[in-house]
């Protein structure tokens, strides 16, 4: 099939019609945007060419599913399509007034979380492909280091070595300080506001700057601590500098840039939004130029000064314990890792990205995004298990084939939109196969004792992610191991437990299940009692089990010619 994405924006275009598109953006592998009506025929929309899926997200949320780069082409199109047509229409929306029209969405669309998330996911979609960028060129830079014995400098490698790694570096470097900036520009963009208001105060938690700030409000004297004129007797306590983190070395007090990094950021950024829209809407129109940026951002310090950096600090602290302990569990990666494939499908699955900024800068490595990618290798192995569910020549089996490569390479949307998620079984064992993958490395951080992840925020998911791979003492080798260890305890299980979830006595289990809740048959008292049991999950195979073999025989042999379709 030839991909012109010029066509397949027109087709786009035509079934949306133009005057129903608000805003659009894009991500790794989907075209989002943002409608006035939900009045699309969707199943006309899934039908065009080099359209992989198609997502409702919301009563003004289309997300379209074209795969790698091509989004990108398609995108450009459809943008082009777009500056067209409103070159013959004069009419366009100010900022606030899109702002508004998001406002009144939100209070009349009853799945309000579920908006927001989305919103909250757009924060971070374009921001995805520097992560891949930049973390590859570390890895790089940390086999590099690796070669060397870990420590590379002038002792230890030649000067043109040492030049190549700190370049390589460089440039992550730069974007962990950037991307907090452009965190704070997008969340009032997206919400309505100033972006360059939002990023100007989001820039307090960037480190760079913050190590600039810092001893300019903070007067660190031997015998006493003078913040803004505040004298501070015990710092380490204290709600002012606590979120500083101070620490004392050589019994002197070092403080170091704000603690709540991207939670700070995103803080500072939703009050910038709200404190611009309350003294523009207060403010005569002649004196608004002047007056609202001055008086937002003066506002936004004394806010940041006195509540959100500590309040930041607090929550990144919390945050940080929680998945720290979380996902280093065998139980909590379990649920993690299951949970994934689900979020994916809403198309939410970027609200971990805070989470990844926390982790990274806690321990220098992001542990929960190998735990996270094991969805889209178990979706590997439940696409095996269907290929030889399925008959031969079937319609299942080639749509296997076309995904199944892309899959193992990170691209998992085919996979779900075409083959799992509209099947909903194969989309449950694939979750279910997903937590026995995170429950291995999640075994491994706990037993094992190695503490191992991406060597950046984010990076390419599947066997790609493979190559920024690290320990927490840099171990290149040991880090990937492990994860190809858990791609390969992944694939098992979506093979293993797909190939149960469609047996004869899952099949008869499942089926009698729903008798129970559906029949009126049944009694409350009997309905409760087994639902007790089922909650043990060991009661549902016992249940099935029964269920199977209190069949006939003939109604048992029939079952085993079923193929899957």
């Amino acid at each position: 099939m030839t991909k012109d994405p010029k066509i397949t924006a027109k087709e786009i275009i035509n079934i949306i019609k133009i005057d129903n598109i608000h805003s659009y953006t894009n991500c790794l592998t989907r075209l989002r945007l943002n409608i006035k009506k939900n009045n699309i025929d969707l199943e006309k929309l899934k039908s065009i060419p080099n359209v992989l899926g198609v997502i409702n997200v919301s009563s003004n949320e289309l997300q379209i599913v074209l795969g790698p780069g091509f989004v990108n082409k398609v995108t450009e199109e459809f943008s082009q399509l777009l500056k067209a047509n409103n070159s013959k229409d004069d009419k366009f929306m100010s900022a606030s007034e899109v702002g508004d029209i998001v406002k009144q969405n939100l209070r009349t669309n009853k799945n309000w979380i579920q908006d927001f998330f989305t919103k909250f996911s757009k924060i971070f979609s374009p921001m995805i492909i520097g992560f891949i960028g930049a973390g590859i060129l570390s890895g790089v830079g940390g086999i590099i280091q690796s070669s060397y014995g870990g420590t590379v400098n002038l002792k230890t490698a030649p000067a043109v070595v040492v030049s190549w790694f700190n370049a390589l570096n460089l440039i992550l470097n730069i974007w962990k300080n950037a991307f907090i900036i452009i965190v704070g520009w997008r969340t009032c963009e997206i919400w309505g506001g100033s972006g360059v208001l939002g990023a100007m105060t989001a820039a307090l938690f960037s480190p760079v700057f913050s190590n600039s700030i810092l001893p300019m409000i903070v007067i660190n004297n031997k015998d006493s601590i003078n913040y803004l004129g505040i004298n501070i007797t015990n710092p380490t306590t204290n709600w002012l500098t606590v979120g500083f983190r101070p620490v004392i070395k050589n019994d002197q007090i070092i403080f170091s840039y704000p603690s709540g990094n991207i939670l700070g950021a995103l803080l500072t950024a939703y009050a910038s939004l709200w404190i611009e829209k309350i003294i523009r809407k207060f403010t005569p129109g002649i004196l608004d130029t002047i007056l609202t940026p001055t008086l937002t951002l003066f506002l936004l310090l004394i806010i940041n000064i006195f509540l959100i950096i500590p309040i930041s600090g607090y929550l990144y602290s919390a945050v940080a314990w929680f998945f720290s302990n979380l996902y280093t569990n065998p139980f909590g990666a379990f649920v993690l890792s299951a949970i994934f494939l689900l979020s994916v499908s809403f198309g939410v699955h970027q609200g971990f990205v805070p989470i990844y900024a926390i982790l990274i800068e806690k321990t220098g490595v992001n542990g929960l995004f190998p735990i996270l990618a094991m969805a889209g290798m178990a979706q590997v192995g439940t696409g095996i298990a269907l290929w030889f569910l399925a008959n031969k020549k079937s319609l299942l089996r080639r749509q296997i084939q076309g995904a199944i490569i892309p899959a193992i390479f990170g691209i998992g949307e085919p996979m779900i939109y075409g083959i799992t998620l509209p099947r909903i079984r194969p989309f449950i064992t694939a979750s279910i196969a997903a937590g026995f993958g995170g429950f291995f490395l999640g075994s491994i951080y706990l037993w094992g004792n190695v503490h191992f992840g991406l060597n950046s925020m984010f990076g390419p998911s599947g066997i790609l992610a493979t190559f920024m791979m690290t320990t927490q003492d840099k171990n290149i080798g040991l880090g990937v191991l492990i994860y190809l260890l858990g791609c390969l305890v992944s694939i098992i299980f979506g093979i293993l437990v797909t190939l149960f979830g469609y047996s004869k006595i899952s099949r008869i289990g499942t089926s009698k299940m729903k008798e129970i809740y559906k029949n009126d048959q049944y009694k409350l008292g009997y309905k409760i009692l087994l639902t007790v049991i089922f909650i043990t999950i060991i009661g549902i195979f016992i249940y099935w089990i029964i269920s199977y073999y209190k069949l006939p025989k003939q109604e048992r042999i029939k079952l085993a010619n079923i193929k899957v379709e």
